[in-house]
């Protein structure tokens, strides 16, 4: 094994040998028999399965190896499709890694493969039982999103074959901080580190999820969460000076200036999923869990900040309907409601 990664580091290896040493290792991390009683791999050795992965990683970080192409590509996600279904949580971390590097080694390649890097990479990652599993299959979903734009959807449907809840709205009430500090960069890095195409086709399902954390229990995560949120809407407020959708005001001084820029991205970056955020916030006020109603309180209170006039005059008389059901319905979210209500009026 170490002569074998020696020689992976210190030779130059062909297209052809790439290919013949990643199909050596896909057979060792294969499942060669499975009962009720355990499963039977054909290296039954975990701590050697996660070496065998060991060996392949220099190929993809490493400048001087050969990049991988679209057929490669294929076969790497076969290994790392089995380095994520496997039981130890070292060989699951190896392959999260192995999928952060190919997509950062051959972006243009692992794009023409669609959502099954998200589909079947990312998603096992995220719904682990243990939170650095969940942190690392987060820290690769940012650069395969950042790939394949068009899969970034996967991580918000409903699981119909496992029936378990879309991963990242379920993220935000993870129980790690690093999970729900790492939620925050790699949801904001869609919206930033894109063009103006994906940046919109993912807006309804990104900015959700950041105000979500606005509302986070943690001070320091909300802060974080409204610092990104500042960094989005300057992307938002480029787009419309370039596209010519708003001129940019004279001000005072240039932090007036940059205040408006950021208000106005802001209110064009809410305005995209205002609607469907609303229709869900408002379900969840109704919750019977009583730390989930607070928090849809809190969130909603971030939307109607962050909504155009336009958007919250538009659905004002729903909003003060649901509060008041909140109110005779006996919860105890009184002062919550209040400020919430104030908040509609300000706008409205």
């Amino acid at each position: 094994m170490y002569n074998l990664l020696r020689l992976v580091l210190h030779s130059t290896m062909t297209t052809q040998q790439v290919t013949n040493l990643i199909a050596l290792i896909t057979q060792r991390l294969e499942r060669r028999a499975q009962d009720r009683a355990s499963v039977l791999f054909t290296e039954p050795t975990e701590e050697i399965r996660a070496q065998w992965l060991d060996v392949l990683m220099p190929l993809l970080t490493c400048e001087n190896t050969v990049r991988p192409d679209a057929v490669q590509v294929e076969k790497w996600l076969d290994v790392i499709q089995l380095a994520i279904g496997d039981p130890s949580p070292e060989v699951q971390k190896k392959g999260a890694y192995m999928l952060k590097s190919l997509a950062m080694k051959a972006p243009k390649e692992i794009a023409l493969t669609g959502d099954r890097p998200m589909q079947f990479c990312i998603l096992p990652l995220l719904y682990h039982k243990h939170a650095p599993v969940r942190t690392l299959g987060l820290q690769a979903a940012k650069q395969v999103g950042k790939s394949i734009p068009s899969s970034v959807p996967v991580l918000f449907r409903f699981d119909k074959v496992a029936n378990r809840q879309a991963a990242f709205p379920l993220l935000v009430h993870d129980t790690s901080l690093m999970v729900r500090s790492t939620l925050i960069q790699v949801a904001a890095s869609y919206l930033k580190e894109c063009g103006p195409r994906p940046r919109y086709d993912n807006a309804p399902y990104v900015v959700p999820i950041l105000l979500g954390c606005t509302a986070d229990d943690v001070q320091s995560i909300a802060d974080d969460a409204k610092k990104v949120i500042d960094e989005v809407a300057e992307a938002f407020a480029g787009d419309m000076l370039a596209a010519g959708l708003w001129d940019e005001v004279s001000a005072v001084n240039e932090e007036s200036r940059d205040k408006i820029r950021r208000v106005a991205g802001l209110q064009h970056a809410v305005h995209q999923c205002y609607r469907e955020c609303l229709k869900e916030l408002l379900n969840e006020t109704n919750e019977l869990n009583r730390d989930r109603r607070i928090r849809a309180l809190g969130v909603l209170e971030s939307l109607i900040g962050y909504a155009t006039e336009e958007d919250v005059m538009g659905s004002c008389e729903r909003i003060l309907d649901t509060l008041f059901n909140v109110l005779v319905n006996g919860f105890d979210e009184s002062s919550v409601v209040v400020k919430v209500t104030l908040d509609v009026f300000e706008d409205g």
